[in-house]
């Protein structure tokens, strides 16, 4: 080509036109917006604060297991359940108001149900997040039959045939105990929760609510496998009940790949994870703990 030739321009893309009060071309793919709203999605997951609900059983009602909301989430803000659930959604109204296929995205990863406000029986809509919220269990409770219930979950047919309960309890991987001694009372409480499916952590408490425990009180802190210290009380009365024969307990956990975690009060972060040794009960500190990450906790 010469240089006094035109150069022939190089074909473009063309984008068809877009309706009146659309902005954008509308030749993106579909594939391509549903990965964009999936990141969204993600993000809005990985910045979600845990909430936690009660998981409430009825003996003989229809739809027996339900959900209601309890106060102080674990954050530094000690805000109500309500609060975070409003900024939960507002995380992922966006895509929630695109288009069906957006919010099929959405309900992936963030569950909708309704569930009990704290302190009444008002109904709302809540959006949970399996993998990062935590449901409490009253199993010592003697008033509710929940342990029961959970021991004979697959041939409960009141279980079995409520949708709702039947939802609900294969969606709680996170579990925690709000009764101290749950775990010396007897194994039935315990082995319960193996009938639930997707299980994968269960936390205790190691401290009476009398108590207050700060982490300053354990330092130095000692990585690997340890002995129990003299402060956690609760854990010392799970190894002497257990005594060697814990690992043999907590075998049918471990092989489900479920962590036994605790926190040092209701309102903590989770610091520990208790391990099965052939020695018995003993327990090590969770990495951010050894990193000096004390961020949220009583120190």
């Amino acid at each position: 080509m010469s240089s006094l030739e035109t150069p022939t321009p190089m074909p473009t893309r063309s984008l068809l036109p877009n309706k009146p009060g659309e902005t954008g071309p509308r030749s993106i793919s579909l594939d391509v917006f549903l990965n964009i709203i999936d990141m969204l999605v993600e993000m809005a997951q990985e910045e979600a604060k845990p909430n936690k609900f009660w998981v409430d059983y009825t003996p003989n009602n229809k739809g027996s297991v339900s959900l209601r909301g309890r106060d102080n989430s674990f954050s530094l803000d000690k805000g109500k359940w309500s609060i975070f659930q409003k900024q939960r959604f507002f995380s992922i109204r966006l895509p929630l108001q695109v288009c069906t296929n957006a919010r099929r995205v959405v309900h992936i990863k963030f569950l909708r149900f309704q569930a009990f406000e704290t302190y009444s029986q008002d109904l709302i809509d809540v959006w949970i997040l399996p993998e990062v919220d935590y449901f409490c269990l009253s199993l010592c409770n003697p008033d509710i039959n929940l342990t029961e219930a959970l021991s004979n979950y697959h041939a409960n047919a009141a279980l079995q045939q409520s949708h709702r309960s039947h939802y609900i309890l294969n969606q709680l991987q996170k579990v925690q105990l709000y009764c101290p001694h749950l775990l010396v009372q007897g194994t039935n409480y315990v082995s319960s929760l193996m009938a639930l499916p997707s299980l994968t952590e269960i936390v205790i408490l190691h401290t009476e609510s009398s108590d207050v425990l700060r982490m300053h009180d354990f330092k130095p802190f000692q990585a690997g496998v340890i002995d129990i210290p003299d402060k956690l009380t609760n854990l010392l009365m799970l190894r002497a009940e257990h005594g060697t024969n814990f690992e043999a307990f907590w075998a049918p956990f471990k092989a489900k790949g479920v962590r036994l975690l605790g926190r040092l009060s209701s309102a903590t972060d989770i610091v520990l994870e208790v391990v099965s040794t052939r020695e018995g009960v003993r327990m090590q500190w969770l990495p951010h703990v050894l990193d000096g990450d004390m961020v949220g906790l009583p120190f």
